[in-house]
């Protein structure tokens, strides 16, 4: 497992330094769930090794750390599995969609946690010395799961209820419908363009084996083939104005060959008359002589 463990950390850190730039690496989430993932991975491992070492396998303490740490570790191994389904047409919009939701939320997350943070502070100092008092990090945690619809209020006195009042309408009524407007107008915006986010996370993936194959190893394995993405619109565009611009070329070049056609069909037409004068006049003389025999 530390083999495996180091042999993909040395994948991601050569992605890293192929990469244009660290910024650009940084910004992928999927290259953060990577290099958590080993990092944990290789934490663990070297835990379970100094625990045999050192026979540790009998404190409890030790068994409970281990234990925790493996447990946050399988929970972003599975996350992780997530990247390798976004090839797929479907599950890549999928993907692309819950993404885009935790990059939306960020900025209302923040003010949500400081308003969580602030009624827990509250409480906290309002239930003081009563029945309800509680530790911090125990009144913060109450207070999370009172959005979720935990509701404790036995022992409540005036105080209390008026800030169990303020944060049901603060909290859950407006904030939490906020969130789901902002998930909803994202789940909207991704839909719309369902075909596009496919492309891009294909493009991610291609740009991301490259990074990590190297420039001559991809040069023996793929073709020499050049992909070009497009809006879909303006391409339909494109066609149909050089449709309507190759029937005026053909209408024109029509045109000219008409007019190419004209003068030949008008000097023949000359000719033949010139031709029918000169017969006539043939015959007037054959005539005249005819006449000029019989006298």
């Amino acid at each position: 497992t530390i083999l495996l463990a180091v042999y993909h950390l040395t994948h991601e850190v050569k992605q890293c330094f192929t990469a244009d730039t660290l910024n650009e690496y940084l910004t992928d989430i999927w290259n953060i769930f990577d290099m958590t993932v080993l990092f944990m991975t290789s934490i663990g491992c070297v835990m379970i090794v100094i625990q045999n070492i050192f026979s540790l396998n009998d404190s409890s303490f030790m068994n409970h750390l281990v234990g925790k740490w493996l447990a946050f570790n399988g929970l972003f191994f599975w996350l992780r599995l997530i990247a390798y389904l976004r090839p797929f047409r479907q599950l890549g919009a999928l993907i692309r969609i819950i993404v885009q939701m935790i990059a939306d939320c960020l900025a209302f997350l923040l003010v949500f946690m400081l308003a969580l943070a602030g009624f827990a502070h509250a409480y906290f100092l309002a239930s003081e010395g009563s029945d309800n008092d509680q530790g911090v990090v125990a009144t913060f945690l109450s207070m999370y799961t009172f959005i979720l619809g935990n509701f404790e209020t036995e022992g409540y006195d005036f105080s209390l209820w008026l800030l169990f009042v303020f944060a049901s309408f603060l909290l859950m009524i407006i904030m939490l419908n906020m969130l789901i407007a902002l998930m909803a107008d994202t789940y909207v915006k991704i839909q719309e363009a369902a075909e596009e986010n496919a492309y891009l996370e294909w493009a991610k993936m291609m740009n991301e084996i490259d990074h990590v194959m190297g420039e001559d190893e991809v040069k023996k394995v793929m073709p020499n083939f050049l992909f070009i993405a497009a809006d879909k619109k303006a391409q339909e565009d494109w066609d149909e104005s050089s449709e309507k611009e190759s029937e005026k070329e053909m209408k024109a070049k029509e045109k000219a060959a008409k007019k190419a056609k004209k003068p030949k069909s008008a000097d023949l037409h000359q000719k033949v008359n010139t031709l029918v004068t000169l017969v006539e006049k043939l015959s007037c003389e054959i005539s005249e002589l005819k006449e000029s025999k019989v006298e």
